[in-house]
């Protein structure tokens, strides 16, 4: 029996934690996952790992996940071929911190997470640019798996050196000795032929249909009884072709249909499952359904050993540090704020040749940080946040243009467009491939316009706005043909069921999408489903005593700003009404604005983030961000003022970028929340109006920021590791763009002001 015993002391503290990578490094070679905190009891000096039926995971031949509710991967089906790396990591353990939400909280459960972070957080009002501003929490009562000293408990994030030291020296050893471990009398050869239990689908499926079939409604029907079961076959509709898992569909729907939780085993030689025989008189008789798995899980352990090497081991450690770090990061912590001017770091001013050569480091870093798949598809594995909660995971990206490829692809063609930089475009293309394969067919279209909504950040709206852009940039055919494709899925039903209505997430940002593919190719299909996106933000316009008019949020506030606000919406619609000449979308446009104006606050010479709450004198706090705040709503009333601009539209602007310009080196630096959303209006409004102080304050802050970033080893972008920042609005690609657009003024689009497309443009 192993008990939950406290170290003896500190030198009893570090050996467990080098222990618990020792552990790791094991579990990891043996393909092990779900080794939560339940199944880890902190005894002493030594970490024990109590259930081990987890061990030899492999990998389904197809998607059987549950209807997408949880991520793709190798193991719960989807997924591309490049996840696998990241699928098949320590993060994949279930030993590092991982959070994950469901049921209105997110959860934090790994066998070696922090006692602080190993809580249950109430989900509250959130937003995608990264600021929680809302939720309950709940002090965690401490489990078996966690070490105390003295009596008090100690976390993974305060012992992270001896964890890796511990880590790296079993994946030394097992590196080291790989051809004798997977000898066939090797340490191996015990798991020849094990059974296990296999985790078929998540419980908590299983859990939520059992809870749905004890129902009285569908106790009283067969019918609606059988019809409640059928729930489980929607995985397996997408294919046209017969799926080698109808038989275990049979097996689920049998237990089921008894209330029992289905039960399925596996032997560690076989590709197959042993599931409860169909028709059989006694339920407990099981037969084999072969051709489940890619291959027996032995072969797949042994693949994985043979596969260790300095690079992996380099990888995974990085993967490591940053769920370590992840595992205790809220959003408040990582989105930065304005810092006091006069921030300075003795560098010489770079000019544009140097703003291209910082842009192609960071390209090639990009570049070797992908994980490539046949197909010739590139992606990148990044800091996602979970949706309206404060915490961050790890995660393969989606297609968006905000956090995902898509965004990583603008910067690749951009920088091609350079002078001898033209190999990118290549990496350009690779990075758009994975959405053109998920656009392939009509079931696979309408599963991501399920999983992605409609926005701007990173839905329907975000992936045409920037494949219409990589079109203009690569000149590839097939890059709108998709955008074509794609934007039949922003039906009227998506567009009336929209609740969040703004750029980032809403229908602003789906007719933008919309708007620029109808102005490349004259699409009068987009540019009617971009009216039915106006017209759904006319009736959901709501007049305020303040004056004018704005649009809730999902949480019931009207915001300022244009990530999220008034202001990015007013100029959607701005755009709009220049599109057809419709009078109802510029007057919306107008009220949203006459809000905005109601509502500055002329002491401080900024708009109010309404987000954060009053304080005690009645004000609420601004923001000096792209996103929320004067920087933001600065370069909106720029984009908009050849639309519908009067004198007031214009003293705005100059009072948006005086307040700006006052604004000092800061942290963190990207495009969303920083130094670069800031700097991108200042140089918009030096391209528009030639501002001297603008352009001299962008030269000079960004050649501060990169002086900064060589100093420090890397960018400010929340994390300490930027290999796992790639994106466009919060990460690298970010601010290579925006170098680029710095050092080759008007030769590229404005991205954050989603700039729409022309006939014709210098440079692009």
């Amino acid at each position: 029996h192993a008990g939950h015993h406290p170290c003896a002391d500190p030198g009893a503290a570090n050996r467990y934690f080098q222990r618990c990578g020792m552990l790791l490094g094991v579990v990891h070679a043996l393909r092990g996952s779900d080794c939560h905190k339940e199944n880890i009891i902190a005894s002493g000096e030594y970490p024990v790992l109590i259930d081990v039926e987890t061990l030899l995971r492999r990998e389904l031949r197809e998607d059987i996940s549950g209807g997408g509710e949880i991520p793709e991967s190798p193991e719960t089906g989807g997924g591309h071929d490049f996840f696998r790396r990241f699928w098949t990591s320590v993060s994949n353990t279930g030993l590092l911190p991982f959070w994950q939400a469901e049921g209105g909280e997110a959860y934090e459960i790994s066998g070696f997470g922090d006692p602080e972070g190993s809580d249950a957080v109430g989900l509250g009002a959130g937003t995608q640019d990264g600021a929680f501003l809302a939720g309950d929490y709940w002090q965690p009562t401490l489990s078996a798996n966690t070490p105390k000293l003295n009596g008090r408990p100690l976390g993974l994030s305060d012992h992270v050196e001896p964890f890796l030291e511990g880590f790296r020296q079993v994946y030394n050893l097992i590196m080291a000795e790989k051809t004798a471990v997977c000898a066939e009398d090797g340490p191996l050869a015990p798991f020849g032929n094990v059974e296990q239990r296999y985790i078929f689908r998540p419980s908590r499926v299983y859990g939520a249909l059992l809870n749905r079939l004890h129902d009285p409604r569908y106790l009283r029907d067969g019918r609606d009884f059988s019809i409640e079961l059928e729930v489980l076959s929607r995985a397996l509709l997408s294919s046209s072709e017969k799926s080698p898992f109808w038989p275990l569909l049979r097996a689920e729907q049998e237990s089921l249909g008894r209330l029992d939780t289905p039960v399925f085993y596996c032997h560690s030689d076989s590709d197959g499952i042993m599931a409860e025989e169909h028709g059989a008189t006694d339920p407990g008789t099981y037969a084999n359904v072969s051709g489940i798995f890619y291959e027996p899980a032995c072969e797949t352990v042994r693949k994985n050993i043979l596969s260790f090497d300095m690079e992996d081991l380099a990888f995974q450690e990085r993967l490591i540090r940053a769920s370590v770090a992840l595992g205790k990061a809220r959003a408040d912590a990582a989105s930065g704020g304005a810092a006091p001017a006069g921030l300075r770091h003795g560098q010489e001013m770079m000019d544009g040749d140097d703003m291209v050569a910082e842009a192609a480091r960071i390209g090639e870093r990009l570049f070797e940080l992908r994980l490539k798949a046949p197909g010739n598809q590139s992606v990148w594995i990044g800091v996602q946040r979970l949706p309206h909660a404060d915490r961050y995971t790890l995660q393969p990206l989606g297609h968006g243009m905000y956090d995902g490829s898509l965004g990583i692809a603008l910067f690749f063609a951009a920088l091609s467009k350079m002078p001898g930089r033209a190999k990118y475009r290549d990496t350009a293309l690779t990075a758009a491939e994975p959405l053109l394969k998920d656009a392939g067919t009509a079931e696979k279209r309408i599963m991501l316009a399920n999983r992605a909504g409609i926005g701007g950040g990173s839905g329907v709206g975000s992936m045409l706005y920037a494949l219409v852009w990589l079109h203009r940039f690569l000149g590839e055919p097939k890059l709108l043909e998709c955008a074509s494709r794609l934007s039949s899925l922003i039906t009227l039903k998506r567009i009336e069921q929209d609740r969040q209505l703004d750029v980032m997430g809403g229908a602003a940002g789906a007719l933008t999408g919309l708007l620029a593919l109808h102005t490349v190719t004259g699409d009068r299909e987009a540019l009617d489903r971009a009216r039915d996106c106006g017209m759904r933000l006319v009736a959901a316009q709501t007049p305020r005593k303040e004056g004018g008019a704005a649009w809730k949020t999902p949480e019931g506030k009207p915001l300022t700003g244009f990530s999220h606000g008034a202001a990015g919406i007013a100029l959607a619609l701005l755009r709009l009404h220049g599109a057809t000449g419709d009078e109802h979308y510029l007057k919306a446009a107008r009220e949203g604005i006459a809000h905005e104006r109601a509502v500055y606050d002329a002491d401080c010479g900024n708009w109010p983030d309404f987000r954060q709450e009053a304080g005690p004198d009645g004000k609420t706090a601004c923001g000096y961000s792209w996103c929320h705040g004067a920087p933001g709503i600065g370069l909106a009333r720029l984009a908009g003022v050849q639309l519908d601009g009067d004198q007031e539209t214009g003293a705005e602007i100059r009072n948006a970028l005086n307040t700006t310009l006052r604004v000092g080196l800061s942290e963190p630096d990207h495009l969303c929340c920083g130094n670069l959303g800031r700097l991108e209006f200042l140089h918009a409004a030096d391209l528009a109006w030639e501002v001297p102080v603008a352009r001299r304050q962008v030269r000079a802050m960004t050649s501060q920021m990169v002086a900064r970033a060589r100093a420090n080893g890397a960018y400010s972008l929340g994390w300490a590791d930027n290999d796992f920042s790639p994106g466009l609005f919060q990460g690298l690609a970010g601010i290579g763009y925006q170098l680029l657009r710095f050092a080759r003024p008007g030769q590229l689009p404005s991205l954050a002001a989603f700039e729409l497309p022309v006939t014709s443009r210098r440079g692009v």
